[in-house]
């Protein structure tokens, strides 16, 4: 039967050859095999690596006839595979640039790229590449038709080694240890390092304070980073607020990082920041030097009473400080509801000697218009060193107003216990309707009067057309 066909194909091409009949076009679909033969059994394997592009060519030849045009795709049997395949182009040795048709004498070449996505694992993917074109094709009877074949070529792309996943570290972690103080803002400086070997994509950190009594002093609690790529850093600041409730010591602060592979699977890690917090600033000074600091925790006060601000200036310079004076420099004033309860701009203290410290207190008043919640007055001392310059320096003061839920009130008024007598009455008879009237609201009700409507249209008649009071 081979034999048969094989006679009965080519007789079909001297036909055609010489004009002496033709072959009538199916253009029906069907799959062949050994048509069309890879030539180096090595170009069935290929290894690629996470994260890059891999350049295949596959040196094939037509068996059986000369192939124009052939449409070539490929793809990967798993759907899931993390290959990205490039367009199919044909070379030869003759033709570098491109070539048109698959031959069969000599090598045509089937190249295309592979990227791989860097999170791929290690795993052999088996790919199909598939070439279809317009050829003839002869059934069992010796039926000679122009179909489109396709033949099916098999290789298999192997990872052999994976990508570190990506890995968000922090490094030199720095801030100014003297603005590390109670009741003071410090700027906390570091290195975010990606030490994985696959991008760290749309990355975030956020930092949880637990309960050292220091809270962010920005806006967003998601502080966006971006992409980070592998062995890159990013270098952000981070300002902090170290609450008059806060103690010395040493405070762990968490920064959780999120982000994602190329795949969208979420990573979350976790790092430490220790801070050193200090009661006063220890930096040493040949001349006057003052720090100010509270001496009440976050002070609670309910609008409409009166509040202190109580505080303390320590000189930690090694020469006097004169003409000592405080004053709040904002947090106060018509917009917010306080008051300062005092005439002056600026209250006066004693001289503040080295090495010594002196206590201040500021009278203000809390309105009703101020706003629930937690309120940061910033409080200056200003003074002269001892070359005669003027210095000055700064602290916050927290305080939360208490604002007591306003008392709504309103009259509620219900009818109840009703009953009739008689209770079934008959036509003409007199009804006595008897009710308790209560008010359930909480404001008082005057000029009660009880009468019904729409009698009429129900059959009754009132006594009296005014109404009972």
């Amino acid at each position: 039967m081979r034999k048969k066909k094989m006679f009965a194909w080519l007789m079909a091409l001297s036909i055609m050859a010489a004009g002496l009949g033709t072959v009538k076009p199916a253009y029906a679909e069907q799959t062949v095999t050994s048509r069309i033969e890879i030539q180096d059994p090595s170009a069935k394997e290929w290894e690629v690596v996470p994260g890059t592009t891999t350049h295949i060519s596959i040196p094939v030849k037509s068996i059986a006839e000369y192939i124009p045009n052939p449409t070539i795709t490929v793809t990967a049997e798993d759907e899931n595979a993390p290959f990205k395949f490039s367009k199919v182009k044909l070379t030869t040795d003759t033709l570098p640039d491109g070539a048109y048709a698959i031959q069969t004498a000599g090598n045509t070449y089937i190249n295309f790229d592979i990227t791989t996505k860097e999170s791929a694992k290690i795993k052999e993917y088996p790919m199909d590449i598939s070439i279809t074109w317009k050829g003839l094709a002869i059934d069992n009877n010796g039926n000679v038709s122009q179909d489109d074949l396709t033949q099916h070529l098999s290789i298999t792309a192997k990872i052999t080694k994976e990508k570190e996943p990506a890995q968000l570290v922090m490094n030199s972690i720095e801030y100014d240890e003297d603005s590390a103080i109670i009741g003071s803002n410090v700027d906390v400086s570091f290195e975010i390092r990606n030490e994985g070997e696959i991008t760290a994509l749309n990355s975030y950190v956020t930092f949880d304070f637990g309960d050292t009594n220091i809270i962010p002093n920005y806006a967003n609690d998601n502080i966006k980073l971006g992409d980070i790529k592998s062995k890159y850093s990013k270098e952000i600041t981070v300002p902090m607020k170290i609450l008059n409730t806060a103690t010395d010591g040493i405070k762990n602060i968490k920064a959780v990082f999120k982000y994602k592979d190329s795949e969208g699977e979420e990573y979350t890690s976790t790092k430490n920041i220790h801070l050193t917090v200090k009661k006063t600033s220890t930096q040493a000074s040949d001349d006057a030097k003052l720090v100010i600091n509270s001496t009440t925790a976050n002070s609670e006060v309910k609008v409409g009473e009166p509040l202190e601000l109580n505080g303390i200036i320590n000189n930690v310079g090694r020469k006097d400080a004169t003409d000592v004076e405080v004053a709040i420099i904002s947090g106060t004033g018509v917009t917010t509801g306080i008051v300062p309860n005092f005439e002056t701009q600026t209250i006066a203290l004693k001289d503040v000697a080295a090495n010594k410290k002196t206590k201040f207190s500021l009278p203000l008043l809390v309105t009703n218009t101020a706003a629930a919640g937690l309120n940061e007055i910033t409080v200056q001392v200003s003074y002269i060193d001892s070359e005669g310059n003027a210095k000055n320096a700064t602290a916050p003061f927290f305080v939360t107003i208490i604002k007591p839920d306003e008392k709504v009130e309103n009259s509620d008024v219900v009818i109840t216990n009703v009953s009739q007598s008689p209770e079934s009455p008959l036509v003409g008879q007199k009804i006595t309707l008897t009710f308790d009237i209560e008010n359930r609201g909480d404001k008082p009700i005057t000029g009660v009067s009880v009468g019904a409507d729409d009698l009429a249209t129900s059959g009754f008649e009132p006594f009296s057309s005014q109404a009972y009071k």
